[in-house]
């Protein structure tokens, strides 16, 4: 009887959760599912983050759990001009990687799209499809992507019903 309150207790605590041991997906607070003005909102603070901080500090805090810019499948990524992944908070270990040069498709042309609404406009929207942090699924996504020097800052939202 003991140990079913101890693992009750381990569960509520966060310290002990079955989706942790699933691959490489995030240990999560939760997958509460983010919106459009939401997704803007976060890209917009961390785009004045970037700004003001820097790109090695505000690349930490993007993927720090406790950074503040990270929550449920919301997470920030930064891409350089040439596709190279510099931070994300859903896939850090993807970090590094450019994903337009040799990379597989569709990613590549997704990730050339995010460049060129960023580079074009500056700022403002992108649809198209990427794995989802918390379902392990690719599904279909609108990111708001924000130029800020020679990088592109951007939050997406996983569309569904109501999004």
């Amino acid at each position: 009887m003991r140990w079913i309150a101890l693992v009750f207790v381990l569960c509520a605590l966060g310290l002990l959760s079955p989706a942790s041991a699933q691959d490489e997906r995030p240990n999560r607070r939760s997958c509460a599912q983010a919106t459009r003005p939401v997704a803007q909102a976060l890209a917009e603070r961390a785009a004045q983050h970037l700004a003001k901080a820097g790109p090695a500090q505000a690349f930490k805090d993007f993927q720090d759990p406790a950074g503040g810019f990270l929550d449920g499948d919301l997470y920030v990524f930064v891409f350089d001009f040439e596709g190279t992944l510099m931070a994300s908070g859903g896939f850090p270990n993807a970090v590094g990687r450019n994903l337009v040069a040799g990379y597989h498709e569709p990613s590549a042309t997704n990730v050339r799209n995010l460049i060129q609404v960023a580079r074009g406009q500056g700022k403002g929207w992108s649809e198209y499809v990427w794995r989802n942090p918390c379902t392990g699924r690719r599904e279909l996504k609108i990111s708001y992507v924000i130029k800020v020097g020679d990088l592109v800052v951007g939050v997406g939202a996983y569309l569904r019903e109501g999004v």
